[in-house]
């Protein structure tokens, strides 16, 4: 069963390299794809993503309409190999077995084909790199979430 993890970025290599990419090279299980998609061709963005040849890179033109996340994350979709599709913001990390978790989930409850992690979060308010207010922790979905067909 094989996983790919969707990635979509703007302007924002200096989140994707000190989050985003070391906890993707740190999987405990390196039998997935990284799709990044650059959202506006950043060129550090490119720069930093180039030496990893095993990275599925692609860039677009950000969309002034807005919705250029989507657009991102839906252009990543469309390349997407896996039988399982999980996305990760630049600004995010994942857990070293966030893959073969993930996998092994899938592989034990084939009845399911959609979920979230639960994360735990907080909303912050950062303004030129400064952190002005730190936000309350909180839980996102709730435990008692659930989608039904």
């Amino acid at each position: 069963m094989k996983l790919s993890l969707i990635t979509a970025t703007h302007r924002r290599s200096h989140f994707l390299r000190s989050r985003a990419l070391p906890s993707v090279l740190n999987q405990s299980d390196c039998e997935f794809e990284w799709i990044v998609i650059n959202d506006g061709r950043d060129i550090a963005t490119r720069e930093l993503i180039e030496p990893f040849k095993t990275v599925i890179y692609r860039e677009i033109d950000h969309s002034d309409r807005g919705f250029g996340l989507c657009i991102a994350r839906n252009l990543g979709l469309s390349i997407a190999t896996g039988e399982i599709v999980s996305y990760l913001d630049d600004d995010n990390a994942i857990a070293p077995q966030f893959v073969a978790e993930i996998k092994a989930f899938f592989h034990q409850n084939s009845q399911i084909r959609c979920c979230m992690v639960q994360q735990h979060r907080r909303r912050n308010i950062i303004q030129n790199d400064q952190l002005i207010k730190q936000g309350k922790p909180f839980i996102s979905p709730a435990a008692n979430s659930t989608v039904r067909d």
